[in-house]
């Protein structure tokens, strides 16, 4: 990297952009951090990733450098949407359905068994590629709770 820093070229990476896509962009700072081990993660998408212990990742619990990211681990994206209040009063019934995603179907029916013996309607909505979308959820709900004084508002897919 010493004769990127000296050169200021800028070589295209693959990044992810502000929708959670991957997209090629040119890298933007190079800076000199000594040598490090460098591994190869694979992907649930079946890409390829090569990258020092250090290096960020960005998942549902946010940016986690790469050496902190457990082998093998599953995820599912899910319960965004539901309110933290309304998960903590299981003696409530919570009004609306349990939305998640991800790319394992055995981590994704281990949630939706979760979700159900909380008394939700568990509805795969795909691929990792969504967490993002149905992260988004979140915001619009909140949005909705504030504007007409609610605590509650949720999410049920119609035509199931």
């Amino acid at each position: 990297f010493g004769e990127l820093i000296a050169s200021g070229e800028k070589p295209i990476v693959w990044s992810l952009d502000e929708k959670l896509r991957m997209v090629p962009r040119p890298i933007e700072k190079v800076f000199p951090s000594g040598v490090k081990e460098v591994f190869r993660v694979r992907l649930a998408s079946g890409r390829t990733v090569e990258a020092s212990a250090n290096h960020p990742f960005l998942t549902l619990d946010g940016w986690i450098p790469l050496g902190e990211l457990l082998p093998g681990a599953r995820v599912v994206a899910a319960f965004h949407h539901i309110a933290a209040h309304e998960l903590a009063e299981i003696d409530d019934a919570i009004h609306c359905d349990l939305l998640f995603c991800g790319q394992d179907a055995e981590a994704k029916e281990t949630v939706a068994e979760l979700g159900r013996s909380l008394g939700l309607r568990a509805i795969d909505a795909g691929g990792l590629s969504n967490a993002g979308p149905l992260e988004g959820i979140t915001a619009v709900l909140a949005t909705i709770n504030r504007r007409y004084k609610l605590k509650n508002s949720g999410i049920t897919i119609t035509g199931l």
